[in-house]
């Protein structure tokens, strides 16, 4: 009998996961992808993707990383992928940020900010102190008792709250502060530009039979429980009159198909800015930049939760991804979704206040983008899932806590319940900043969970 799959979700973790499932010859199945938005209009189209574990040091997570680390390999061949592996530099503020993050307890081999460092063909090197334009950092390290002057803002505000305290602070003119940049590294890693990556992928699917339900796209946007959409899909398609398995890859949606009412409070959709630039000095090609944690004054972080990033966008030789923002609204009291949409709500004038800083940012540590032109103003709503201490490696999969206290991504199988009829679920879901590092191997994953469910 042909199993009839339905996957939720069609960004880089439900277009993986589809992929893999239509292209998995021991399962007879056809594969059908339902979605609230188009792959272009998702929360991944959006990334300024590049392959970096960020915040992924766990077992699980570090295995997916390497997993999708050897998928984006073998794409850098085919220029129509989007991927191709580009040198990058991180920076960081003081050596205390470098020790930490280097650590490594023996009695885990997973563990660790930068397990990865010796993986091959990344090239991981320290620059040392001083020689940082040898090796083509387009950043130089300030003189001693020299402090870089950056536009900063707060975290843990909302777009708007940023927009007018920046602009409070600009206008009294103390919207720049002070810091120091003490050390750098360099590596080489895939960078993905996602618009051609998502359309690779979605082409992949058509051919391997994925039927996509662009047309029943309503039903997604109801966001209403698993059973209740099964009724209403075998409706609306004759084709689909019984779903073997429902795999529930929604992101920062993931947890409306979810039977466990705590995932409500546990999965929150972060909300991230970028702007799209085009730089106007021809013949300069920059690489990826890469900056977290940086230090000022006496301790505070300017950059905690909000990363600095250049990202070349890999089928253009003068175009680029600036970021970044992120801001968490956890801190909203009485928080849900419903009310989230009105706490984040669009604002043009806003959201060019909010890039308008990005740029900013960016333009002071790299002149050349101070004469940049902007090309498209993007917000993104990163899937972050909060550790669940009480949950652990079972049979059905692994909640996988990354480490930090902030994400724990979500790949386990259930069963729900609802009018008296059991459905199957696969979840891939909370995967947070680290969507497309995690995207390949956490759906590889999930696929070993859709042949353990089926062959029940």
């Amino acid at each position: 009998m042909t199993e009839q799959i339905v996957v939720l979700g069609s960004g880089v973790i439900g277009l993986s996961l589809a992929a893999q499932l239509a292209e998995d010859e021991s399962i007879d199945r056809k594969v059908f992808v339902l979605s609230a938005s188009k792959p272009q209009n998702s929360t991944s189209s959006v990334a300024a993707a590049f392959w970096y574990p960020y915040a992924v040091n766990g077992f699980y997570s570090s295995k997916w990383a390497t997993d999708s680390l050897d998928h984006f390999r073998q794409l850098e061949a085919d220029p129509s992928t989007g991927v191709q592996s580009r040198k990058g530099f991180e920076y960081f503020a003081d050596f205390s940020d470098l020790e930490t993050a280097t650590a490594q307890p023996s009695e885990d081999p997973g563990s660790g900010d930068l397990w990865w460092r010796d993986l091959p063909g990344i090239n991981y090197t320290e620059l040392g102190q001083y020689n940082w334009k040898e090796h083509g950092s387009p950043i130089s390290r300030n003189n001693a008792g020299q402090a870089f002057r950056l536009p900063t803002f707060d975290v843990n505000q909302s777009p708007k709250a940023i927009a007018s305290r920046y602009a409070e602070r600009k206008n009294k003119g103390k919207h720049l502060q002070d810091f120091h940049l003490a050390r750098a590294v360099s590596f080489r890693i895939p960078v993905i530009q996602m618009d051609k990556y998502l359309e690779y992928l979605r082409g992949r699917c058509e051919n391997s039979g994925v039927i996509f339900l662009g047309e029943h796209s309503g039903l997604a946007r109801k966001r209403c429980a698993i059973g209740m959409l099964d009724r209403e899909l075998r409706d609306a398609v004759p084709e689909i009159n019984r779903v073997s398995l429902w795999c529930n890859c929604a992101g920062a949606d993931g947890a409306v198909y979810s039977s466990n009412q705590r995932e409500t409070t546990l999965l929150r959709p972060i909300p991230g800015d970028v702007i799209h630039v085009r730089l106007n000095e021809p013949g300069i090609q920059l690489p990826l930049v890469f900056m977290h944690g940086t230090k000022s004054g006496k301790g505070t972080r300017q950059f905690f939760g909000t990363p600095l990033y250049v990202v070349p966008r890999v089928a253009t030789t003068d175009e680029y991804v600036l970021g970044g923002t992120l801001v968490d609204p956890s801190s909203y009291s009485g928080w849900r979704k419903s009310a989230y949409d009105r706490y984040w709500e669009r604002d043009e004038n806003v959201d060019k206040i909010v890039t308008d800083l990005v740029l900013d940012r960016v333009s002071t540590l790299i002149a050349a983008f101070a004469s940049a032109t902007p090309i498209a103003r993007l917000r993104g709503y990163r899937p972050v899932r909060r550790h669940d201490a009480d949950v652990a490696k079972t049979g059905a999969g692994y909640r996988d806590d990354r480490g930090n206290g902030l994400s724990g991504v979500r790949v386990e199988s259930e069963t729900q319940s609802y009018n008296n009829q059991n459905f199957n679920v696969v979840h891939c879901y909370g995967h947070g900043g680290g969507g497309v590092t995690l995207s390949w191997g956490s759906a590889m994953y999930a696929c070993e969970l859709v042949r353990n469910v089926l062959n029940r």
